[in-house]
């Protein structure tokens, strides 16, 4: 995963689906991502997102609100982030999407950063 922050806005790059997989969070309403950083954010934080998945050449615009935070000294060593949800996505598109890459993927039983 490649993040890169300006000011608001978020740019996102999930090339694997593996890692896809790891940061999905589909138990959160409308669906979320896990990011991966050690910047410090807090609850309710929004920002802007652009997030690019796989090979697609789209990318995804919306907004995001951090509902999830992961700190660095948390048990059973999880990785440190934060948990987006996604807030303008009420037909669920993206949600739809990551789960279609996902197809395979969301039953089994392989860690995610969150799970």
């Amino acid at each position: 995963m490649v993040v890169q922050h300006d000011s608001e806005i978020l740019s996102l790059v999930i090339s694997d689906q593996d890692e896809l997989h790891r940061s999905y969070m589909p138990l959160i309403i409308d669906g979320g991502l896990f990011i991966a950083t050690q910047e410090t954010f807090a609850l309710n934080h929004e920002f802007f997102f652009l997030l690019r998945l796989l090979n697609d050449s789209e990318r995804i615009s919306f907004t995001g609100k951090v509902v999830w935070i992961t700190p660095s000294n948390s048990e059973n060593y999880r990785e440190q982030g934060v948990g987006i949800q996604f807030c303008n996505d009420s037909n669920g598109i993206i949600k739809k999407k990551i789960e279609k890459y996902l197809s395979g993927y969301l039953n089994c039983e392989r860690a995610t950063y969150t799970m």
